[in-house]
Parts: C-alpha cells; structure tokens; sequence
C-alpha cells in the first residue's frame, strides 16, 4: 500500500465513523438532553481516537524522516565545510 492509498483509507475510515455515528445518534429514539450527552460522548472518543492515531503517524513516520533529514543536513554542512576549506587553501596558494 502507497502512502496516498493509505492516507485515503484513513480518512475513509475516520469519515465512515464519524457518518455512522451521527446517523445512529440522530435516528435513536431518544430525549434531546439524552441525545446530547451522546454526541458529546462520541465527540470525545473520537477526538481521543484522532489523538491516538495522530501520534501513531508522528512516531512512525515524521519522526524518523525528521532523523534522516537531520543526517542528510549534517552530511550536507561537512561536505560543504570541506569545499570551503578546499577553496580557502587553493585561494591562498
């Protein structure tokens, strides 16, 4: 699975959750004071569940391109570092 499929069968999951649960709220017989204390309920367990997977894709994904990023600079500058002492050598000859 590519990242775009899996960035879309997230947001389909998450879209299809959020969907069921307000059809199975809003077609409940149910008091309007009842009603919302279930939406609340719901908000919250998907707000958790939005923190939860959120910090998932933060460990397993941005933070090691953030590592691999931090090598590539690094490795980056002390090349760049050797090309300027090269040229300041060759200035001075």
């Amino acid at each position: 699975m590519d990242k775009k499929e899996g960035k879309g069968l997230f947001l389909g999951a998450l879209l299809g959750g959020i969907v069921g649960a307000a059809a199975g709220i809003l077609f409940a017989p149910k008091s309007g004071k009842e009603t919302r204390e279930e939406i609340k309920h719901k908000a919250d367990e998907l707000a958790k569940d939005v923190k939860k997977k959120t910090e998932k894709l933060k460990k397993d994904k941005v933070e090691p391109a953030v590592e691999k990023l931090e090598e590539k600079v690094e490795d980056v500058s002390k090349k760049l570092g050797k090309k300027v002492e090269q040229v300041g050598r060759k200035m001075q000859s």
